[in-house]
């Protein structure tokens, strides 16, 4: 059985065909550059297709449509169906379809941030990219089961005055409630390196146009401000979801960014933020915390998603 299985982001797309088991070719494009995704599928397909399965950044309705997040696309499974002639296409949330590859991350392919205690129980992905992604597993004492959530859309709580100023500063301009997902992303890191500026106004030659490619080369000291206090957000934002859903079992780390902050990860800011609960500290110091590092896990889960019937039997 030939499958077309895909990953769809903000930023980009990542498509590939998998052939019994085995990845035949795989193709990165990227998001801005297409006006819609039918003009990258229409250049990626070249054969026929038994199955399709597309992880995508949004909220998914009973796996026929999705209204992508940060892009204006629109993805529906029955024009799919009709126009590349492929028998049956499934939508999944892209942290679900995380989710379902996290049993074959392979060796080398996390960093662990905090051994715990190795537990059965159930675990969460997030993911800071484009935008901000929650999934859970629920462990039924067998196995786990990824499911989604749009839990980066919660509330942006801030935890200092610092916080509440920057806050403050997003809110003065966007007009609107400030979500995780403004704060814990790459524009996140963006944003938070100019409201550092307008509080060093006394700052000569630096650069005021500083997008994320820049700031984590650690340039300017600002920029290293910037990056300590994403990992105290991504910290914080972790350790509340990780008490929402008792994820003993683990909480897994994805998404574009954590490969080019693992360094500020690994450093004390980011478990101080996550363990910072009063009374559950020692509960949260048990959980594991694992970065993913590898580039193509949700579409080894959109394959393995296609492969259900046959887990669960």
């Amino acid at each position: 059985m030939n499958i077309l299985v895909g990953d769809l982001g903000g930023t980009k797309v990542d498509l590939a065909f998998i052939k019994e088991g085995r990845l035949i070719k795989k193709k990165r494009f990227f998001s801005s550059q297409f006006k819609d995704f039918n003009e990258i599928l229409s250049l990626f397909i070249d054969q026929k297709i038994d199955k399709g399965v597309l992880g995508v950044a949004g909220f998914v309705e009973k796996g026929r449509r999705c209204q992508m997040t940060h892009l204006s696309w629109s993805i529906e499974a029955d024009l799919l169906e009709k126009i590349y002639s492929i028998p049956h296409v499934e939508i999944l949330n892209d942290l679900e379809a995380l989710g379902w590859g996290l049993h074959e991350l392979p060796k080398g392919a996390i960093l662990t941030l905090n051994k715990g205690k190795q537990q059965a129980g159930n675990r969460v992905v997030v993911s800071a990219g484009t935008g901000l992604g929650v999934a859970a597993l629920y462990w039924d004492g067998k196995r786990h089961h990824p499911f989604a959530t749009e839990g980066g859309h919660v509330d942006f709580a801030p935890k200092s005055n610092l916080e509440e100023e920057f806050y403050h500063y997003l809110l003065q301009k966007e007009k609107t409630r400030i979500s995780f997902d403004q704060v814990l992303s790459k524009s996140g890191i963006e944003e938070f390196y100019q409201f550092l500026l307008t509080q060093s106004p006394h700052l000569q030659k630096v650069p005021e146009k500083m997008n994320i490619f820049h700031i984590v080369k650690e340039t300017t000291p600002l920029c290293k401000e910037a990056l300590l206090q994403f990992a105290s957000f991504y910290g914080a934002f972790s350790g509340n979801v990780a008490l929402q859903f008792l994820s003993q079992g683990g909480v897994y780390l994805g998404g574009g960014i954590v490969p080019k902050i693992v360094k500020w990860l690994k450093g004390e800011t980011f478990l101080q933020a996550f363990l910072a609960k009063g009374t559950f500290q020692k509960l949260l110091a048990t959980f594991p915390i694992h970065l993913i590092l590898h580039d193509h896990l949700p579409l080894i889960g959109a394959w393995k998603y296609s492969q259900r019937k046959h887990l669960f039997v």
